[in-house]
């Protein structure tokens, strides 16, 4: 990736990584709270950009465009195709299901 599409994208695990984290801090805010929302299903809709590096069984490789992110990636990547996504995601927390609330500032 060059430059400016590598601040306007990151690889698709990343993005349910920090989906993941600002989860659990609401959750671990909600402890404190007297009023929780339960999280049901989380939808998320992505454009992403798969790639595909290398010759022969090259690595495929999925990144979540951002604003203003570049469609051409350039660079080493050999082919590029834009694409929406969306994921069905449920959350639980050891198996149970996971309150959040909004902290007042």
């Amino acid at each position: 990736m060059n430059a400016t599409s590598a601040l306007s994208a990151m690889p698709l695990a990343d993005a349910i990584r920090e989906l993941r984290k600002n989860l659990s801090e609401a959750a671990n805010a909600a402890e404190k709270e007297d009023l929780k929302f339960k999280v049901g299903t989380v939808e998320l809709e992505l454009s992403v950009v798969a790639t595909t590096e290398g010759s022969g069984g090259g690595k495929l490789s999925f990144n979540v465009l951002g604003i203003g992110a570049e469609a051409s990636l350039g660079g080493k990547l050999s082919d590029a195709m834009t694409h929406k996504i969306k994921l069905v995601l449920t959350p639980t927390k050891d198996g149970k299901d996971v309150n959040v609330s909004r902290r007042s500032r």
